[in-house]
């Protein structure tokens, strides 16, 4: 039976084993059998049937390859409903105004507002929840740590993590 060779899905890598084994498995003698030399699936066969199931089990789990870097994005909208995005791609230089645009060409991204441009930027909507001034407002953090300049210039780094929380500013 010829093989089917299926694409790798993108962001994924193919992975292909070429494994021999020089001896076959010998069945012991059986009561029917005169000189005893029956033989068994040879053993190469058996071990790539195994690492082709687990490279197939690889790829059907959707692993990226390794070296593409990431950015975790998690926007709290304080009533106990989070949105998270987990895989937003990290290029070098890249802001947390950057990181909302990637959020926001998302399928089920969001939406946000701010006014003012670099140093003075200011956002004051995510979805549809706006600041409410005096109350309960959006703030950031990058890896848990308050940012002390607006979201426009600050650059993010493979692997933080940012959060945008609607509350109080503590």
């Amino acid at each position: 039976m010829p093989w089917k060779t299926r694409r790798p899905s993108p962001g994924t890598t193919h992975v292909r084993y070429n494994i021999s084994f020089p001896y076959q498995l010998q069945h012991p003698a059986s009561p029917g059998d005169k000189d005893g030399d029956r033989e068994l699936f040879p053993l190469h066969v058996i071990l790539g049937l195994l690492l082709g199931c687990t490279a197939l089990v690889s790829e059907v789990a959707g692993q990226a390859p390794q070296g593409i870097k990431k950015i975790a994005l998690t926007i709290n909208y304080g009533d106990g409903v989070e949105k998270r995005f987990t895989a937003i791609p990290w290029k070098p230089g890249m802001t947390v105004l950057e990181v909302l645009e990637a959020a926001r060409k998302h399928p089920r991204g969001i939406r946000f507002k701010y006014r003012g441009s670099a140093g003075r930027a200011f956002l004051y909507q995510i979805d549809d929840i706006p600041n409410e001034g005096k109350g309960d407002n959006w703030i950031f953090r990058i890896n848990k740590k308050l940012a002390g300049q607006s979201f426009a210039v600050t650059r993010v780094n493979a692997g933080d993590v940012i959060l945008w929380e609607f509350g109080e500013y503590k």
